[in-house]
């Protein structure tokens, strides 16, 4: 991996490490007037927003167009059906507890989920695509 990519790599690491506490945060307070699922949905919601700006703005270091905006959630798409499939490989094929296995699963799917942004936010040659 080149430098600039290993740099948008660790970036993309970070905010994700800091989308994972904005989701936390508003899950917290949230629940604080709403059933639990409630909160867990729109402070979901905000994670996302949240994590597209981020991503945009810190780790790909582009605009947040509205092109970007609308295919963004392919990331969190790609992220749910590579860590759901790994899980039930974990868990039913390698007897792996279901306590562990999502943060495995969440651990080994970093690197997808970052190529996935990266086709989706930049241009082949890793530049910013409007």
């Amino acid at each position: 991996m080149r430098r600039s990519e290993a740099e948008r790599f660790a970036r993309f690491v970070v905010v994700g490490v800091s989308n994972v506490a904005v989701y936390y945060v508003c899950y917290l307070l949230l629940h604080l007037v709403l059933p639990y699922l409630a909160a867990h949905v729109l402070a979901y919601a905000v994670s996302v927003v949240t994590s597209f700006f981020l991503t945009t703005r810190f780790t790909f270091r582009v605009a947040p167009t509205a092109r970007r905006a609308a295919v963004f959630p392919l990331v969190y798409g790609v992220n749910i059906v590579a860590t759901s499939v790994m899980i039930v490989v974990m868990v039913q094929g390698l007897g792996i507890g279901e306590r562990v296995a999502p943060l495995v699963s969440a651990a080994l799917a970093v690197p997808l989920t970052f190529l996935t942004a990266r086709l989706l936010l930049l241009d082949r040659t890793g530049t910013a695509t409007s």
